[in-house]
């Protein structure tokens, strides 16, 4: 018996030290075009600057002007858009809006940029959600801003 338990605590020492595997990190990005709301994404890079690279590269197959506004690390981003009111008339201004939010959950960021949306715009849908790797990671992060 004191035997087979040696061998068998053996093993498990063996397996344990060649199993090296590392938790992987993915990214995942968003880039919009202020003037047409035209946008561009990437999930599931390596890195961060390659996914913003590919959100930039497709947005600019349809127009010049695209800025980087989100990216997230083993989390979720989404993207609402909306026409554009004028704060102080609430008139329709004629121009597209568009808001990420980002969290671990999809849920939260779309609670976010819903709300951001609807604050300064009106008809907000959401127009694209990406969850890097297996999302909701509870861990990492990642960012966005307005355009």
């Amino acid at each position: 018996m004191v035997k087979n338990t040696w061998c068998l605590l053996a093993m498990v020492l063996l397996i344990g030290k060649f199993n090296t595997t590392k938790a992987q990190n993915y990214y995942a990005a968003i880039a919009v075009s202020p003037s047409s709301g035209a946008y561009g994404w990437a999930n599931n890079y390596q890195t961060q600057d390659s996914a913003k690279a590919e959100a930039l590269r497709q947005c600019a197959t349809v127009t010049s002007d695209c800025n980087f506004v989100a990216w997230v690390w083993n989390w979720c981003a989404i993207l609402f858009q909306g026409e554009l009111v004028n704060p102080c008339t609430g008139e329709r201004t004629g121009r597209r809006g568009s808001w990420a939010g980002v969290y671990r959950s999809i849920e939260v960021a779309a609670t976010f940029a819903r709300k951001d949306c609807e604050c300064r715009a009106v008809g907000c849908q959401m127009s694209l959600t990406l969850c890097a790797g297996n999302g909701e990671s509870g861990e990492n992060g990642g960012g966005a801003s307005y355009t």
